[in-house]
């Protein structure tokens, strides 16, 4: 079937089903134009609460599955790929965080979005990219365990150097392999760019940027500007992203495109096949969820 007949039939099913569409910025081009909504996470949850439909197809990795679901127990929310996964939630284990706060009692646990259920069980507060410095101020705590994310943990330590903040080992590859070197290969082919970097790169990325922040705020960010050159640090499918919504701007990436081979996964097919056979949704275990919301409510609540 051709991309155009299978994009025609989505949007036929959707709108005969009842399906709101979420796709994450780091899908494929094509999965984003059949979605309804494009955004980073804390976004995609936010518009999974507020919407009519009972069903949800998320094109993202398995976390932001799980969070909508835990958010949304009363609609049927569903992965297009089930084997579509994020490699730092995959690094941190429920253990290894009990482990930490034993070490530390004193600290309050901020984990990040990109963590599994069972993470998200044993922590105090969820964050995301974009509210992760509002919230460590507004919890008011000395010391932070932050996890999974060492190097989006470092970026918000250097903002609060009187908290002790406490790091797991976790990262995300993809912005982790972005080195500097590169970074500055490439500002040199191109003098007159900006770099703006996602804060889960590594510190020495981040010192040289002109800018730091979520894929939304990036966006933002080149939105607003007057400029017209930018080296973007963040996955490819942001850069994709921005290249359509501002087609006479540059959009550069750092030497070599970097990719989420988990959040490539989902195709135009497989967000097909889901609508045509809605099964096998997201079901998070009612003790892990129960435990799971309480975090995450109180990052929707003080993130207002």
């Amino acid at each position: 079937m051709e991309k155009s007949d299978i994009t025609e039939r989505i949007k036929s099913l959707q709108e005969k089903k009842g399906f709101l569409i979420l796709a994450h910025n780091y899908q494929n081009s094509e999965v984003q134009s059949v979605a309804d909504f494009v955004g980073d996470s804390l976004e995609l949850c936010k518009e999974a609460q507020k919407s009519p439909y009972s069903n949800i197809v998320l094109c993202g990795v398995s976390f932001m599955a799980e969070t909508a679901a835990i958010l949304n127990p009363d609609k049927n929310v569903y992965l297009p790929e089930k084997n579509a996964h994020c490699t730092m939630a995959q690094m941190l284990t429920p253990d290894a965080v009990l482990a930490l706060k034993k070490n530390h009692p004193s600290a309050q646990v901020m984990c990040y979005v990109n963590s599994s259920a069972e993470v998200k069980s044993v922590s105090d507060i969820i964050c995301t990219s974009s509210n992760a410095i509002l919230l460590a101020r507004k919890i008011e705590s000395e010391e932070i365990i932050f996890v999974p994310d060492r190097n989006l943990g470092t970026y918000v330590s250097k903002s609060f150097p009187e908290i002790k903040v406490w790091l797991a080992p976790a990262f995300c590859y993809v912005h982790h392999e972005i080195y500097p070197e590169d970074v500055i290969k490439t500002k040199e082919k191109f003098p007159a760019s900006l770099i703006l970097s996602h804060p889960e790169c590594q510190d020495p990325v981040l010192q040289i940027s002109d800018f730091v922040g979520s894929t939304s705020a990036i966006l933002k960010y080149v939105s607003a500007s007057a400029e017209k050159e930018f080296i973007v640090c963040t996955e490819e499918g942001m850069l994709e992203r921005m290249r359509i919504v501002h087609p006479h701007k540059n959009i550069i990436s750092p030497l070599m495109p970097r990719l989420c081979y988990g959040m490539k996964k989902t195709s135009l097919q497989s967000v097909l096949s889901v609508l045509e056979n809605p099964s096998d949704k997201i079901s998070v275990p009612y003790p892990i969820a129960e435990k799971a919301f309480i975090p995450i409510k109180r990052m929707m609540d003080l993130s207002v």
